[in-house]
C-alpha cells in the first residue's frame, strides 16, 4: 500500500512539473497597423488628393507642396535611391514618392506629425522618421548641385559681377546675415540654447548672392551666440582668415584708378574686417557716410529677402520647431537647399518667388515696394534677428570702408543716390 501511495505521489509531481514547464498560451497577435491606416492607398492623400490635384488643379497642387508636378518628379528622381525602402513579407513599404510628399508637406505647412497622419494614413511615429531621413537625403543630394561655396577665384568673381550689375556694389562677394531659428527647449540643455530674447534657438548663418541664392549656410550653433560670435566660428570665416588667397586679390574698382579688395557686406551685428563691410554707426552719419550706408543696404537687401522668402515659403518657421537641435538642423538645411533648387529652375522659380514676393526699389522716388513675404504681422515667424555687437576693428578695415565710401561718392556714384540720402 505504501508503495502504491509513493507511486501516486511521484506521478502527481511529474504532472505538476510538466504543467509548470508548459509555456503559457500566446495572446492573439495584435495588428501592426491600425485598421484605418491600412486603407492608405484607398484614402490617403498621396494616392488620392495629390493625384487628383495633379490632373485637375495644378495651381493648388503647387500650393500644396510648393512646386509643380514636373519639379516634384525631378526631385523624386534625385532622392529616390536614398529614400526607397524594401517590402517585407509582412508589409508593403511606403514608396519613395509618398515619403517625399510627406516631408515636403511638413516643411511647407509646419503641421504636426499627428495632423499629417490623418491626411496620409501613415502612423505619426513613422512620419517622424520619414521626415528626418528624407530631409537629410534632400540636403545630401542637392548640396553639391545648388549649395556649393566657391572654390576658386573665377567663382567668386562671378558672384561679384552679379552684385555689380544688379545692385551697383562692385567687389561684393556676398551678403551675410544670421537668424535665430526658435525651437522648443531641448531636454537637459540648461541655458545652452537660450538666446537674448529668452527663447531657445539654433542659429542659421548664411551668405547670399546677388540673385537671392544661398552660397553658404552654417546651421546649428546654439542661440546664446550673436552674429559676430557665430561668424567667428563659421568655417567660411576660418577659411578666409587662414588663407586670404582663397579670395580674388584686390583690383581696381570700375572706372577708377583706386584698388579695393573683394568684400562681404553685413549689418551692425558683424565686426568690421578688411573683407567684411558693415554700416557706419548712425551717430556718425555725415552726408558721405549716409551714401555708403545706402549703397551697402541695397546690396545687403538680398540677404534680407532670401531669409524672408525662406521663412514665408516653408511655414515650418512659423512657430518654434518641436524637435531636438539635431533634427531641427536637418530641417533647416533641407529648406535652404530646396530654396536654391526651386530658384534654379525656370518654371519653379516663378512659382516659388513671383515678382511681387520680393522688395523692389523705385530709384526715382527712393520708395521700396515691400515684397509679399512681409505681409504678415510677423513676417519671419519663429526666425528671429540675432543680437547686435560692436567691437574694435583694425586700421586696415577702416581704410577699406573709406575707400568704398569715397568711390560711391565719386566715380562709382549712381544718379539717384543724392536725392535719396538728402531726404529728412
Amino acid at each position: 500500500m505504501e508503495a502504491e501511495s509513493a507511486a501516486a505521489v511521484a506521478t502527481a509531481a511529474l504532472v505538476i512539473l510538466e504543467l509548470l514547464e508548459e509555456p503559457p498560451a500566446k495572446k492573439p497577435r495584435t495588428s501592426w497597423v491600425s485598421p484605418w491606416l491600412q486603407r492608405r492607398k484607398q484614402q490617403g492623400a498621396y494616392e488620392n488628393l495629390m493625384r487628383e490635384l495633379a490632373l485637375e488643379d495644378s495651381e493648388n497642387y503647387r500650393r500644396w507642396i510648393r512646386m509643380d508636378t514636373a519639379t516634384f518628379e525631378e526631385l523624386l528622381g534625385e532622392v529616390r535611391p536614398h529614400i526607397t525602402k524594401k517590402d517585407t513579407p509582412f508589409r508593403e513599404a511606403i514608396q519613395a514618392g509618398e515619403r517625399l510628399a510627406i516631408t515636403l508637406r511638413y516643411l511647407a505647412t509646419g503641421n504636426s506629425e499627428m495632423s499629417l497622419q490623418f491626411a496620409f494614413y501613415v502612423a505619426h511615429n513613422t512620419i517622424s522618421g520619414i521626415i528626418s531621413e528624407v530631409s537629410q537625403a534632400i540636403y545630401r543630394v542637392l548640396k553639391p548641385k545648388v549649395l556649393k561655396a566657391p572654390t576658386c577665384h573665377d567663382e567668386w568673381l562671378q558672384i561679384a559681377q552679379g552684385f555689380q550689375e544688379l545692385w551697383q556694389f562692385p567687389h561684393c562677394i556676398g551678403a551675410l546675415d544670421g537668424k535665430h531659428v526658435v525651437i522648443t527647449p531641448p531636454p537637459g540643455s540648461g541655458a545652452a540654447y537660450r538666446n537674448y530674447k529668452g527663447t531657445f534657438s539654433i542659429v542659421l548663418m548664411a551668405l547670399v548672392d546677388a540673385d537671392l541664392n544661398f552660397i553658404f549656410a552654417d546651421v546649428g550653433k546654439n542661440g546664446r551666440l550673436n552674429d559676430s560670435g557665430v561668424w567667428t566660428e563659421a568655417k567660411l570665416r576660418l577659411r578666409i582668415e587662414s588663407d586670404p588667397t582663397c579670395l580674388p586679390p584686390p583690383e581696381q574698382l570700375p572706372n577708377s584708378c583706386t584698388s579695393a579688395p573683394y568684400v562681404i557686406v553685413g549689418d551692425e551685428g558683424f565686426g568690421l574686417k578688411p573683407y567684411l563691410m558693415r554700416p557706419y554707426p548712425v551717430a556718425e552719419l555725415q552726408h558721405e557716410k549716409r551714401i555708403f550706408n545706402y549703397r551697402l543696404s541695397r546690396a545687403r537687401r538680398t540677404a534680407e529677402n532670401a531669409f524672408g522668402i525662406l521663412a514665408s515659403r516653408w511655414q515650418i518657421y512659423r512657430a518654434p520647431m518641436r524637435h531636438k537641435p539635431l533634427k531641427a538642423v536637418q530641417l533647416v538645411l533641407a529648406t535652404v537647399a530646396l530654396h536654391n533648387y526651386l530658384r534654379s529652375r525656370g518654371a519653379s522659380r516663378q512659382l516659388y518667388t513671383p515678382p511681387e514676393s520680393l522688395d523692389v526699389e523705385d530709384v526715382l522716388t527712393g520708395h521700396v515696394h515691400q515684397g509679399s513675404w512681409r505681409d504678415r504681422a510677423d513676417p519671419c515667424g519663429a526666425m528671429k534677428p540675432l543680437s547686435k555687437t560692436g567691437g574694435n576693428c583694425s586700421r586696415s578695415a577702416r581704410e577699406t570702408r573709406e575707400v568704398f565710401k569715397s568711390y560711391f561718392c565719386n566715380e562709382g556714384q549712381v544718379s539717384w543716390q543724392w536725392k535719396l540720402v538728402s531726404r529728412p
